[in-house]
């Protein structure tokens, strides 16, 4: 009990060491405190959504010269099997776009690797090993080795340079946050270029090769052949073009439903999309044709592989540009939250601290005029019983009965004065005695000169 009144007797003489404008300004801070918080963690969240979107469009760089090199390497695997007497001018051109995309790619990794996770302790971890770059620029260097020769390089050395190629796709839309995209605008453009062209264009590189090579070697197909045609042709048709097809149009669809539309989504899109499922549509005829048995020429069915193949590579360009596209639409959005976010933070503290001090104004002005008109009346009150006491000494009044008088004044007098010095403490704080008995006759000259 002892103590708890060893506490409050504490604190209630802290206390008075504050004027009333001090403890109304605590007051006020006080509130202000929980807004900061709140505006911080305001502030700190659309943050860490701006810094989501640049780590996908991050993933998109990373995204183009790998796609680059996966249609670049089935383009290499095709002309060098077209070409008959090397060097060929195609494979060369090829080649040098190859090389091109590597270096791309290479500077990317070492200027991002951290952001991204591709550091060679996160890329030793399981399931990862051939996910990197170092180990894709290897096995180009076992390609070319492979196509100096005379020979046609096998399968295996192409293949292992695709495998590769797609295992960093997937971690990279892993890493880069492409993959948990949470908006459905942009996440069914990154469902088209992630899941959807990557497959379609790795699937018609390999048919394209085993085409040409087919109608090559015979001047019909086997049954087994025919089958073979026959189930790519629904595979590009059922799962690869309807994905892509739905998978855009939906996309043109949610954008009227997120931040502000995309002007150049349906122009940048629409046109390249009717003239890549044409250049599908086409070759999947090819294909059928071909699983029934009809008579194809060589350099028809590759013509028509290629203008599919290079429409594919189009569309997978146009919808990863505007992927990018809506994903600078979000973050501006985001950014523009966080200013007027600042902005009305900034005002809304304006707003409280004007108010406090009107509310301050009005507290301690009145008290001041208060503490004005008490202190002259304690002062006369003194006075009076000075002249009370002086005077009784030449009247009839017994001087015992003056005393008696005079000491009940007094009395009075000085409750009079503890009232005015503890209303004085509230109003102008607990200072120094020297600087609160100035306070207090400075107010009571002020006063009596009224």
């Amino acid at each position: 009990m002892g103590r708890r009144e060893g506490w409050v007797a504490m604190l209630k003489n802290k206390s008075n060491q504050y004027s009333v404008s001090t403890k109304v300004a605590l007051i006020a801070a006080s509130f202000l405190l929980p807004l900061a918080v709140l505006v911080w963690l305001m502030i700190g969240g659309i943050h860490s959504h701006i810094v989501f979107a640049e780590h996908e469009l991050l993933g998109t760089r990373f995204q183009r010269p790998l796609f680059a090199l996966l249609t670049g390497i089935q383009q290499h695997q095709l002309e060098r099997v077209i070409c008959v007497s090397p060097p060929c001018e195609a494979v060369t051109a090829v080649t040098a776009d190859i090389e091109s995309s590597l270096v791309t790619l290479e500077r990317l990794q070492l200027a991002h690797r951290e952001i991204l996770q591709l550091t060679p302790a996160e890329l030793k971890k399981p399931g990862r090993e051939g996910a990197t770059v170092e180990a894709l620029r290897s096995s180009w260097e076992d390609v070319k080795a492979s196509s100096s020769a005379p020979e046609f390089a096998p399968e295996s050395v192409y293949q292992t340079f695709i495998d590769a190629t797609r295992a960093i796709m997937r971690l990279v839309g892993d890493r880069s946050n492409l993959i948990l995209d949470p908006d459905l605008d942009s996440y069914y453009l990154m469902d088209a270029i992630l899941l959807g062209l990557v497959p379609m264009q790795a699937r018609q590189g390999r048919i394209a090769g085993m085409g040409y090579s087919a109608l090559g070697l015979a001047s019909s197909l086997t049954p087994q052949q025919q089958r073979d045609f026959a189930v790519e042709a629904a595979m590009l048709a059922e799962v690869d073009v309807a994905r892509v097809e739905e998978s855009v149009g939906s996309a043109l669809k949610e954008d009227l439903n997120f931040y502000r539309p995309s002007r150049s989504l349906p122009s940048s899109i629409v046109p390249v999309l009717a003239t890549w499922k044409e250049a599908s549509n086409a070759f999947i005829r090819d294909l059928q044709r071909l699983s029934n048995g009809q008579a194809i020429r060589q350099q028809e069915f590759l013509d028509t592989a290629r203008k599919a193949r290079v429409a594919t590579a189009a569309q997978w360009n146009a919808t990863a540009n505007e992927l990018d596209n809506l994903l600078r639409i979000r973050i501006k959005s985001y950014e523009s939250d966080q200013h007027w976010g600042l902005i009305l933070a900034a005002l809304a503290t304006l707003e409280a601290g004007i108010l406090a001090f009107l509310l301050l104004r009005s507290i301690t002005l009145p008290l001041q005029d208060v503490l004005a008109l008490l202190t002259p009346g304690v002062c006369s009150l003194h006075s009076c019983v000075e002249s009370i006491r002086e005077r009784s000494r030449d009247h009839s009044v017994s001087r015992e009965e003056s005393e008696l008088i005079c000491d009940e004044l007094n009395e009075q007098a000085e409750r009079l004065r503890a009232a005015v010095a503890a209303l004085s403490i509230h109003v102008l704080g607990d200072g120094p005695a020297d600087s609160t008995e100035e306070k207090f006759a400075d107010l009571g000259a002020d006063a009596l000169e009224v």
